[in-house]
């Protein structure tokens, strides 16, 4: 095969960031295209304007050749027919030295003219044909000015102003050209970032392939580690599936997000790893412990959140490592953060830890039936616990408990796979 079969989500991360990156240009290529174009068409329209003059231009020549006293009557009376005829709305004729000699114009095109002078557009004729534009009310308006030279002359014998209305006709053709020109440079974008698709999709294939390895070694490096933090703290292998099962299947049902759930799995298999400094002596003791082993063992979540905040991708975990031992109402460690200032994944995953091991043999204890759990719980709702998440876990517990308990470690582990691959997944 020319293309090895990549994971799905490499394709889609792909295809995500080659569309961003095609609306992106497209846009840039549009506003260019706006750009130039519209001062091409500028261009050529006060041009086009400029040949649509030719009847004013034959009347001032009149005019200029005629020595009656009644022509300049008869030029403006002339210009004002011609009016009627073409797109022009306003015409002024001027001498070489560009004083104004006769003027006709409509009414739209008095105010248009006025239009001209608000906006500030002085227009100054010159031996060229030149112009300025205007748009008002959705509506193109053109100052024209081009310069009367006959035979060989290399002067001017004097001006032609006007001002133009671009019709409706010009209007269609300079939208359609427009588009034109914009699908033109749109189709040419999408078949650039498709072959760019294909380049980074057969470029990149070998390094995703490695990254996924990777991924897989983290995962299972995790669980791994995991499952001995889970012995090393209640000699219960079980417990940290268990947990990170109960604290999951919470979470979803409180529509937590994609990224604080993935930070509580990590969390959940992470959540003791400070306990790896602590004698196991005092971990498995069955007498009461002194002041320094009690600080000793409090000082673990943030001893394991230090461990952790130093790895990038395990990052998003040291919320929950660091307050998995605060309570809600602020007596817990190591920070004594209270309500809300305590993440949220760290007080589902608080409930979760509690309820297993209420449910499970301690060294000092054996374990409780569901009900005196759940009862033992609910007292400690608004201190312990927050008491909107407990709520909604003591409607859950009961049928999770049942399902999950029971579980050997093989179908735990097989659980636990199906939410590492749903939210661990590189």
């Amino acid at each position: 095969m020319l293309f090895p079969v990549m994971k799905r989500e490499v394709h889609f991360g792909l295809i995500k960031r080659t569309a961003v990156a095609t609306v992106i240009t497209f846009i840039l290529a549009t506003m260019a295209i706006l750009f130039f174009e519209t001062t091409r068409i500028e261009e050529d329209l006060i041009t086009g304007a400029a040949r649509e003059g030719v009847l004013y231009t034959a009347l001032y020549h009149a005019y200029l050749n005629t020595s009656d006293e009644n022509t300049l009557a008869v030029l403006e009376e002339k210009a004002a027919a011609v009016l009627e005829r073409t797109p022009y709305i306003s015409i002024d004729f001027l001498t070489a030295d560009k004083k104004v000699v006769a003027h006709t114009a409509t009414t739209t095109g008095d105010k248009v003219n006025q239009l001209f002078l608000d906006q500030g557009i002085i227009f100054i004729p010159d031996n060229r044909v030149s112009g300025s534009r205007l748009i008002s009310n959705w509506q193109i308006y053109l100052r024209v000015s081009w310069p009367l030279i006959t035979g060989e002359e290399t002067t001017a014998g004097g001006y032609i102003c006007g001002i133009y209305q671009v019709t409706r006709d010009e209007m269609t053709g300079i939208l359609r050209r427009i588009a034109l020109t914009t699908a033109l440079v749109f189709t040419a974008i999408l078949c650039c970032s498709f072959c760019c698709y294909l380049f980074f999709l057969v470029f990149n294939n070998g390094l995703i392939r490695t990254v996924g390895h990777l991924n897989r070694a983290n995962r299972f490096l995790l669980k791994a580690l995991g499952s001995a933090l889970a012995k090393s703290d209640v000699a219960d292998k079980n417990h940290n599936p268990r947990v990170i099962i109960y604290s999951v299947v919470l979470a979803e049902h409180v529509s937590m997000s994609r990224d604080k759930i993935r930070a509580l799995i990590l969390g959940g298999f992470l959540h003791d790893l400070g306990m790896l400094d602590i004698n196991q002596a005092i971990l498995f003791s069955k007498e009461e412990l002194t002041e320094h082993d009690r600080e000793t063992i409090e000082a673990h979540p943030q001893a394991g959140a230090e461990m952790v905040k130093k790895q990038s991708w395990l990052n998003s975990a040291v919320p929950v490592i660091r307050s998995h031992h605060e309570k809600y109402d602020g007596t817990g460690y190591p920070a004594g953060l209270r309500r809300e200032d305590i993440p949220e994944n760290g007080r589902i995953f608080a409930i979760a830890d509690a309820f297993d091991a209420l449910t499970s043999t301690r060294p000092y204890r054996t374990a409780l039936s569901i009900e005196q759990a759940l009862e033992q719980m609910k007292r400690a709702s608004g201190t312990h616990f927050d008491p909107v998440l407990l709520s909604a876990f003591l409607e859950l517990a009961p049928e999770l408990y049942k399902s999950v308990a029971s579980l050997n470690t093989k179908e735990l582990d097989r659980e636990l796979n199906t939410i590492v691959t749903t939210y661990l997944k590189g």
